[in-house]
C-alpha cells in the first residue's frame, strides 16, 4: 500500500501533472497531430499564468492552515510528539551535516523551542524514511543532528524511525509513547498538515492538542502575482498533495474526519 500511494501521489502534484502535459502536447507538436498538441499545451500554460495571479493554491493552503488555530498551551503539558516530513536526509546523513530541506526546520525548532518551555515533558519524534529508495536515511537521523546543534539534550527524545508517512506516524509513536488517559500531549508539525495528522492520531486512539508551526500563507492574500512563478507552482503542488492526501485517508478509514476540526 505504502509502494502504491507514493507512485499515485506522484500523479496528484500540480506540477507533475502540469510538466507531464507539456511533454506530451510539446512531443505532439512535432507529429501530425500538432493541432491536438496545441490544444494540451495553450490551455497548461494558460493555468500555469493563471495560478501565478490568482493564488488558487495560496487560498487552497490557507484553508488547511486555518483549520487549526494557534492555542496557548496548557500549563501543564505531559509529552510532546513532533512529526517529522521533507527533510534532504542523504545529504544530512553523508555529510553529518544540518540539511533540514524547506518544511523541516520549522517544526523542528518549535519543537526545541517546546522542550526547553516543557523540561519535564517526554519528547517524541515521529519520522522514518518516507521514500522508495535509500531507507537508510531516516528522517530521525537527520533531526537528531539539527537538534544537537541547536543545544536539545537528544538523550530526551525518543526517536520513532519505521514511520513512512502520516499514518504510521499516529501508529508508531502512539506505541512508542504510550500516553495515558488525562495526560497533554502537543502534536507538532506544518500547520497545512495539522488536519490530515489530527485526524490520524484521533483514529489511532490518540488525543493531541494541535501545535500548527511553519506557515506557508498570510492571514490575507491578494491578486496580482506578488510571489513567484516557482512559489506559486510550489503552493499548487503542497495543496494538491494535502488535499489528495485528506481524500485519500477518509477513503482508508484513516482519518476520523475528512476535514478534521478541533
Amino acid at each position: 500500500m505504502f509502494e502504491l500511494s507514493k507512485i499515485l501521489g506522484q500523479f496528484a502534484d500540480a506540477d507533475a501533472i502540469a510538466l507531464a502535459l507539456l511533454a506530451l502536447g510539446t512531443l505532439l507538436l512535432w507529429t501530425r497531430l500538432a493541432r491536438l498538441g496545441r490544444g494540451i499545451v495553450t490551455p497548461v500554460v494558460g493555468f500555469i499564468l493563471l495560478a501565478v495571479y490568482v493564488p488558487f493554491g495560496g487560498w487552497a493552503i490557507q484553508t488547511l492552515e486555518n483549520r487549526f488555530p494557534p492555542v496557548t498551551p496548557p500549563e501543564r503539558v505531559d509529552g510532546i510528539v513532533v512529526l517529522g516530513g521533507d527533510f534532504d536526509n542523504s545529504t544530512a546523513i553523508s555529510r553529518d551535516r544540518i540539511s533540514p530541506g524547506d518544511r523541516g526546520a520549522g517544526r523542528l525548532f518549535a519543537f526545541a523551542e517546546l522542550a526547553r518551555r516543557y523540561p519535564s515533558a517526554k519528547l517524541v519524534f515521529a519520522g522514518g524514511s518516507g521514500t522508495l529508495s535509500q531507507t537508510e536515511y531516516t528522517d530521525s537521523r537527520a533531526a537528531a543532528i539539527l537538534l544537537r546543534a541547536i543545544g536539545v539534550d537528544v538523550s530526551r527524545i525518543l526517536f520513532e524511525d519505521q514511520s513512512r508517512n502520516t499514518w504510521e506516524n499516529a501508529l508508531n509513536s502512539h506505541a512508542l509513547a504510550r500516553p495515558k488517559s488525562g495526560e497533554n500531549w502537543l502534536l507538532v508539525t506544518s500547520a497545512y498538515h495539522m488536519p490530515r495528522s489530527v485526524g490520524a492520531f484521533r483514529q489511532a486512539g490518540w488525543t493531541v492538542i494541535a501545535y500548527p508551526v511553519d506557515y506557508r500563507t498570510t492571514p490575507r492574500l491578494r491578486f496580482g502575482g506578488s510571489i513567484s512563478f516557482n512559489k506559486a507552482l510550489r503552493l499548487l503542488e503542497l495543496a494538491s498533495h494535502e488535499w489528495a492526501g485528506l481524500v485519500a485517508y477518509y477513503a482508508l478509514g484513516r482519518t476520523n474526519a475528512f476535514f478534521p476540526a478541533p
